[in-house]
């Protein structure tokens, strides 16, 4: 069990190396790319690409918990031109970007995401502006399930996190753990392996998982 976890650990750590090689492939010089979420994988794909393009990053806060503040920090202290906004911004901004970059938490079996809070929203406006949306991500985050019933909230977090002062008893706040992403507002999976278009996804679920018959089974 210990050998297996090592491995698991030490294929996380050369994937985010892997995936971050390939940057300079993707951002060019001058480009203005943005991101949300905090992803050590993105992190280290911007900054591997810092080091031979200069280009500027614009990182979403990601209320409620904020995590665009550390990345922007991270970014900016690697040497990096960074703009932080808020996430109401975002469609504002987005018609001068050139590139969105983004990590997630896993991703399903039809090629969607289970991401971080505001991901559907960014991913959205970027598809109405025509800038393509990459993701980067680990083979490990690939999981055979699908999100069935994209009507259907998904898990929620405390409520304290969004509205930490005394309210009402008839005012409900929800505080949704994830945003689903579908395939068709992704433009580019980037792998440590491989780079593959959404469409794509099922096949690699088939290798890793070593699932047989057709298409529709794997859903």
């Amino acid at each position: 069990m210990i050998e297996a976890l090592s491995e698991i650990i030490l294929e996380l750590e050369s994937a985010v190396s892997s995936i971050a090689s390939q940057s300079v492939e993707h951002i060019h010089e001058n480009e203005v790319i943005f991101t949300m979420g905090k992803s050590q994988t993105v992190e280290a794909f911007l900054k591997n690409a810092a080091r031979k393009r200069k280009f500027h990053v614009i990182v979403a806060e990601n209320a409620p918990y904020l995590d665009g503040h550390q990345v922007a920090s991270n970014l900016q202290k690697a040497g990096l031109d960074v703009t932080l906004i808020t996430d109401s911004a975002i469609f504002t901004i987005i018609s001068r970007v050139n590139t969105v970059i983004i990590g997630t938490k896993s991703i399903f079996a039809n090629g969607g995401l289970k991401a971080y809070t505001g991901t559907h929203s960014l991913a959205l406006a970027a598809k109405h502006h025509n800038i393509p949306l990459i993701v980067c991500a680990s083979l490990l985050k690939l999981s055979p399930e699908y999100f069935a019933n994209t009507n259907n909230l998904p898990e929620l977090l405390p409520c304290d996190d969004v509205l930490s002062t005394d309210f009402h008893p008839n005012l409900t706040v929800l505080n949704p753990s994830f945003d689903y992403v579908p395939p068709e507002l992704i433009n580019l999976f980037i792998f440590n392996t491989t780079k593959t278009a959404p469409s794509y996804v099922y096949r690699l679920i088939r290798e890793m998982y070593a699932i047989e018959g057709d298409e529709d089974e794997l859903f």
